[in-house]
């Protein structure tokens, strides 16, 4: 390019120009370009500036063609691979651009611009080994740059080596000990690696700079919480709610860690503060309570809690038939249906058209096995509701399963099918699917009971019993039995311990004639229970098959 023609550049580009020719000819220092940079002609700077302008005015293409035709005369210059490679990544063409990039690596390997494009498109194409390989490389090269240190570290931490990470994050805070951002990134990892006294000292810091927030120090006492030091962590909640005592997140803390402290004086203590608060609302002390009670569905150890939080409000507010409700549902997780019952009857009593209520009314009686019961509550609710509730007619279809009335079970099933499409509770759905399966099977009206089993698979594919039952179902039919073991094998699989699953792994191997691991897998299921006749039965047709048995039976 003549002078004229680069005089009449605009002045943006003639610097974008400058910086790129001074980038990509940082290696001319090397020995190697040095001994070969006389031989340039001034056609063929010219024309590696033409690329370099290309490339500033978004022509990849172009710029990429100049680049290729200087290389097949000097396939030795790390910077034209270099430009070639930043080209085609404008491109998005990462293969040829890796390539080039390691190219220039190798002929200038201590140039850090090649190896950190080289490291980046590693990365980027997800192969984060070599990206942290190539990072590690350069930071031997250069210790302290931050830069490479945290690249490294993420390279390390997307190809899933966590702890490496870390490693590289505290080499980081070597260099800047208060740095916020880098102690951040190190209490994540501690968190995520369960560090839980490491990322103590981590919050520490973080509060001794003076970021002592309501949230890092609630974070603070619910670590002390996983070391289990309930005593500091509720001192810090009491010091958070000293300074704000509106503040919903520490009573939570403050109340789960005197349950974690399995004292319950200390918690009414803290309740009764906390209910009486005019700064928190009811219905913020209601969502409370609700909070808790579902804690309970998941822990027994906050079954009891819950219970006297909610006894708490119904103390203040006896009618609100909210909490009733509440306390029926984990009087009945206690077992205690009776109570469960009244406090359901209370809110019926008020809201008759409470469809939660009916429904806990019937578990309940459910969860005893009171199925007359069940079916008188789901008929005095359907005289409130044109259309009853999908959970109302699921018990009802399984209550009339157990007392062995199948035919209007079906019944019930087909009309609790309107609401699949609208229902979106699939441990429902599931729950529906296998009581319609297990009742036509009784009905042996096995391709019906096959599709429900099918159905629940759809929804839940690794759903155990729909498994095993489809499988054997298939065994007795004799048909698709590389599919029954796939089945019955994945069913074993998620419930080792379960007789009737090896039952039927068993029984599936023997129809396929595989005598040998039909057996093994019966003989399984026979120890686990001894005394199930239908186990001993299919064991002594395998060892007859097997001419171990004595005779008695004849093979299938």
């Amino acid at each position: 390019m003549s002078g004229v023609l680069y005089g009449l550049l605009p002045s943006r580009l003639q610097l974008a120009v400058i910086l790129l020719m001074t980038l990509l000819l940082q290696s001319c220092a090397s020995r190697q370009v040095a001994a070969t940079a006389p031989q340039y002609s001034a056609f063929v700077h010219d024309r590696f500036v033409q690329g370099l302008l290309l490339a500033a005015q978004g022509e990849y293409s172009e710029a990429s063609d100049v680049y290729r035709s200087l290389l097949e005369e000097h396939p030795g210059v790390p910077a034209l691979h270099y430009a070639l490679a930043k080209a085609q990544v404008s491109l998005d063409f990462l293969d040829s651009a890796r390539i080039h990039t390691k190219k220039a690596a190798e002929l200038d390997p201590e140039n850090k611009y090649y190896g950190t494009l080289l490291a980046g498109i590693y990365h980027e194409q997800k192969a984060y080994p070599e990206a942290a390989r190539e990072y590690e490389r350069l930071a031997r090269l250069d210790p302290s740059d931050i830069k490479l240190l945290y690249m490294l570290a993420q390279s390390y931490l997307a190809g899933g080596e966590t702890e490496k990470s870390l490693g590289i994050f505290l080499r980081i805070l070597e260099y800047d000990p208060s740095d916020e951002l880098t102690l951040s990134r190190i209490l994540w990892l501690e968190l995520k690696l369960r560090h839980y006294r490491e990322a103590i000292q981590i919050l520490q810091e973080l509060i001794r700079q003076g970021n002592g927030n309501d949230k890092l120090k609630l974070t603070l006492g619910e670590l002390y919480l996983q070391i289990e030091q309930p005593d500091k962590a509720i001192a810090i909640f009491r010091e958070i709610i000293e300074r704000n005592t509106g503040f919903l997140p520490a009573w939570i803390a403050l109340l789960e860690a005197a349950i974690e402290k399995d004292d319950p004086q200390l918690f009414k203590s803290f309740l009764e503060r906390f209910f009486d608060l005019k700064e928190i609302d009811v219905e913020r002390k209601n969502e409370l309570a609700r909070l808790f009670m579902l804690r309970a569905e998941l822990d027994a150890m906050y079954l009891e809690p819950a219970l006297v939080m909610i006894g708490s409000i119904i103390d203040r507010h006896p009618d609100n038939t909210d909490i009733l409700l509440m306390r029926g549902i984990v009087l009945n997780h206690l077992d205690r249906h009776l109570e469960a019952r009244d406090d359901f009857s209370r809110v019926l009593q008020a809201q008759p058209m409470r469809v939660q209520a009916w429904e806990e009314m019937a578990s309940s009686y459910m969860s005893q096995d009171q199925y007359h019961h069940v079916l008188y509550t789901v008929r005095k609710a359907r005289k409130f509701f044109e259309l009853p509730s999908l959970r109302m007619l699921v018990m009802e279809g399984y209550a009339l399963f157990r007392l062995e009335l199948y035919g209007r079970a079906i019944d019930v099933f087909d009309e609790a099918l309107a609401y699949k499409e609208q229902e979106n509770r699939s441990w429902l759905l599931v729950q529906l699917h296998t009581t319609r399966a297990m009742t036509y099977e009784k009905l042996l009206r096995y391709d019906l009971s096959k599709a429900a089993y099918a159905s629940v698979l759809e929804i839940d594919p690794d759903n155990p019993l729909a498994l095993n039952n489809l499988a054997y179902m298939m065994a007795e039919q004799g048909e698709q039995l590389d599919l029954a073991l796939e089945y019955a094998t994945k069913a074993v699989e998620f419930e080792p311990d379960n007789p009737v699953f090896f039952d039927t792994l068993g029984w599936v191997l023997y129809k396929q004639q595989k005598y040998e691991r039909a057996k093994l897998y019966l003989e399984k299921a026979a120890t686990l229970d001894p005394s199930e006749p239908e186990i001993r039965l299919h064991l002594d047709k395998v060892l007859d098959a097997m001419g171990e048995g004595n005779g008695s039976l004849k093979r299938e």
